[in-house]
């Protein structure tokens, strides 16, 4: 049905909409998707929200609109599609057997919030299927009973007790000598946030900065150690207040160490580096030039980089020390070590960790690369 006004405030349109029923005043769209949002029912012929109203003989399909009446008849068709967020007949539509929304924008956009949950529902149940197949890997490698819950899904005490299984991501990609061109597009960035310090009193940056990218010695120098003979997630985590607690960083440096830095690889040539980082660590180090930032950064890449992944990602771990990386760096945690940190908060005092394919597609197979128990 088309309307001629709005199904909230009853205020006429400037012209027939085939779709829209509601007039372009914010209040009647929120009260309408209130509505849709509650499942509450509208009319089947023109999506006016209705009430459970006393002599309505059709209140549970139509208003009391007489040709929305009149168009009830039509509704009873075995054949008929209706619209799955407000319930309007759509007489354009011929498969009942489909998601189909009637074309007004409140239902457009509920139809693709209730897609989106279902997706994410969809999801979390191959996910949650995924994971039991890993920890069964797990459990058969290291000899523990394959878990069985109970019909009301609690655990025994035996399986209480017993270390948890934590799987985290795991780095495959190999190494390759830095190139150039990543060294160059670090050195733009950089360049790009040096202007705009405010630390120093002088505006130029300075020729020296600007000089060619051969120049640049990597690896590191005797004042700001590369960590080279660092072990690989040695310094991962965060730098909340998790760290005074020594269980949970060993628990931190062991899951990141055995990861090897799936977490990096959206560092790319930035790593996520930005002018509050800069500032604070040319304040802690006393620096009194832009030459100086900018070198101190440029001599911690390394030799060799992740593919794939952040300039500063090499063979034993992230180049920087930590007063150096960025906020995001610092304390970023994946879900995997999440879970860790809120099960040892709880109490539980062992854990063993399996890295696995868990970032793959669903339709891959699972496997497991390494077991350790911590």
């Amino acid at each position: 049905m088309k309307n001629s006004k709005c199904v909230i405030c009853d205020k006429p349109f400037s012209s027939v909409s085939q779709t829209d029923r509601l007039c372009s005043t914010p209040a009647c769209e929120a009260i309408y998707i209130v509505h849709l949002r509650q499942a509450k029912r509208c009319c089947r012929s023109c999506g006016k929200p209705l009430q459970s109203e006393a002599g309505n003989l059709f209140y549970d399909e139509v208003c009391r609109n007489h040709q929305c009446q009149l168009a009830a008849v039509r509704f009873t068709n075995p054949g008929a599609v209706f619209c799955k967020v407000c319930g309007i007949w759509i007489p354009s539509a011929s498969d009942p057997s489909g998601f189909h929304d009637c074309g007004c924008r409140c239902c457009r956009r509920i139809s693709m919030e209730l897609q989106s949950r279902k997706k994410a529902i969809e999801l979390a149940i191959l996910r949650r299927d995924r994971d039991a197949k890993i920890e069964r890997i797990v459990r058969e490698r290291i000899g523990l009973p394959i878990k069985a819950k109970g019909e009301t899904g609690e655990l025994s005490e035996t399986e209480a007790l017993e270390p948890e299984i934590v799987s985290i991501p795991f780095m495959e990609n190999g190494l390759l000598p830095m190139s150039l061109d990543r060294i160059a597009a670090l050195r733009a960035n950089l360049l790009e946030i040096v202007k705009k310090m405010e630390i120093f009193q002088t505006a130029a940056v300075g020729e020296a900065v600007v000089a060619q990218t051969g120049d640049v010695k990597l690896g590191g120098d005797e004042e700001l150690d590369n960590g080279e003979n660092r072990k690989v997630g040695e310094d991962c985590g965060t730098d909340s207040n998790d760290q005074d607690d020594a269980k949970l960083v060993t628990l931190f440096q062991t899951a990141c160490g055995m990861c090897r830095g799936e977490c990096c690889t959206k560092g790319g040539n930035e790593a996520y580096l930005n002018l509050d980082v800069l500032e604070r660590f040319a304040e802690m180090k006393q620096f009194t030039t832009v030459e100086e930032v900018i070198d101190a950064y440029l001599a911690k890449i390394p030799l060799v980089t992740v593919e794939g992944s952040c300039i500063y990602h090499g063979e034993t771990g992230c180049g920087l020390s930590r007063e150096m990386r960025s906020v995001t760096c610092n304390s970023f945690l994946c879900f995997p070590v999440q879970h860790l940190r809120d099960q040892s908060q709880k109490g539980k005092t062992e854990f063993i960790l399996a890295t696995s394919n868990i970032r793959d597609s669903f339709e891959s197979p699972p496997k497991v690369f390494e077991i350790k128990r911590v």
